[in-house]
Protein backbone atom coordinates (compact mmCIF):
# COMPACT_ATOMS: atom_id res chain seq x y z
CA UNK A 1 0.00 0.00 0.00
CA UNK A 2 2.49 2.65 1.18
CA UNK A 3 6.17 1.96 0.70
CA UNK A 4 8.84 2.57 3.30
CA UNK A 5 9.99 5.50 1.15
CA UNK A 6 6.46 6.98 1.16
CA UNK A 7 6.35 6.82 4.94
CA UNK A 8 9.86 8.25 5.33
CA UNK A 9 9.01 11.15 3.03
CA UNK A 10 5.83 11.84 4.96
CA UNK A 11 7.71 11.74 8.26
CA UNK A 12 10.36 14.17 7.03
CA UNK A 13 7.71 16.58 5.73
CA UNK A 14 5.72 16.37 8.95
CA UNK A 15 8.85 16.96 11.01
CA UNK A 16 9.68 20.00 8.93
CA UNK A 17 6.20 21.43 9.47
CA UNK A 18 5.40 20.24 12.99
CA UNK A 19 7.81 19.30 15.73
CA UNK A 20 5.38 17.04 17.57
CA UNK A 21 3.76 15.45 14.56
CA UNK A 22 2.97 12.14 16.26
CA UNK A 23 0.74 13.86 18.81
CA UNK A 24 -0.89 15.91 16.07
CA UNK A 25 -1.61 12.76 14.02
CA UNK A 26 -3.09 11.09 17.13
CA UNK A 27 -5.27 14.13 17.79
CA UNK A 28 -6.40 14.59 14.19
CA UNK A 29 -7.11 10.93 13.42
CA UNK A 30 -8.36 9.68 16.77
CA UNK A 31 -6.06 6.67 16.34
CA UNK A 32 -3.99 5.58 19.33
CA UNK A 33 -0.39 6.70 19.70
CA UNK A 34 0.95 3.12 19.53
CA UNK A 35 -0.88 2.53 16.23
CA UNK A 36 0.38 5.79 14.74
CA UNK A 37 3.88 4.89 15.88
CA UNK A 38 3.57 1.44 14.30
CA UNK A 39 2.54 3.05 11.01
CA UNK A 40 5.48 5.47 11.12
CA UNK A 41 7.82 2.54 11.77
CA UNK A 42 6.27 0.59 8.89
CA UNK A 43 4.83 -2.11 11.15
CA UNK A 44 1.59 -3.90 10.30
CA UNK A 45 -1.67 -2.12 11.15
CA UNK A 46 -5.18 -2.21 9.69
CA UNK A 47 -5.40 -0.91 6.14
CA UNK A 48 -8.10 1.63 7.03
CA UNK A 49 -5.84 3.08 9.74
CA UNK A 50 -2.88 3.25 7.33
CA UNK A 51 -4.99 5.16 4.86
CA UNK A 52 -6.36 7.54 7.48
CA UNK A 53 -2.95 8.29 8.99
CA UNK A 54 -1.26 8.76 5.61
CA UNK A 55 -3.99 10.98 4.17
CA UNK A 56 -4.19 13.03 7.34
CA UNK A 57 -0.43 13.50 7.33
CA UNK A 58 -0.46 14.62 3.71
CA UNK A 59 -3.35 16.99 4.40
CA UNK A 60 -1.55 18.51 7.40
CA UNK A 61 1.62 19.12 5.39
CA UNK A 62 -0.34 20.71 2.52
CA UNK A 63 -2.34 22.86 4.96
CA UNK A 64 0.80 24.07 6.73
CA UNK A 65 2.52 24.88 3.43
CA UNK A 66 -0.52 26.87 2.28
CA UNK A 67 -0.64 28.77 5.58
CA UNK A 68 3.07 29.55 5.29
CA UNK A 69 2.61 30.74 1.70
CA UNK A 70 -0.24 33.02 2.76
CA UNK A 71 1.74 34.40 5.68
CA UNK A 72 4.75 35.18 3.47
CA UNK A 73 2.49 36.91 0.95
CA UNK A 74 0.96 39.05 3.69
CA UNK A 75 4.36 39.94 5.11
CA UNK A 76 5.58 40.98 1.68
CA UNK A 77 2.49 43.17 1.25
CA UNK A 78 3.21 44.84 4.57
CA UNK A 79 6.86 45.33 3.64
CA UNK A 80 5.79 47.00 0.41
CA UNK A 81 3.66 49.44 2.38
CA UNK A 82 0.33 48.16 1.09
CA UNK A 83 -1.05 47.87 4.60
CA UNK A 84 -0.16 51.52 5.23
CA UNK A 85 -2.18 52.74 2.24
CA UNK A 86 -5.55 52.10 3.83
CA UNK A 87 -5.63 48.41 3.17
CA UNK A 88 -5.94 46.05 6.07
CA UNK A 89 -3.81 42.92 5.84
CA UNK A 90 -4.57 39.93 8.01
CA UNK A 91 -1.83 37.53 9.03
CA UNK A 92 -4.37 34.69 9.46
CA UNK A 93 -2.82 33.50 12.67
Amino acid sequence: MYTEQDIELLKSQLLECYGNYIEILVSETGISRPTVSKFLNNKPIKAKNKTLIYRTGCYLVAKKREEDKSLIKNLKQMANGESQQGKQVSLNL
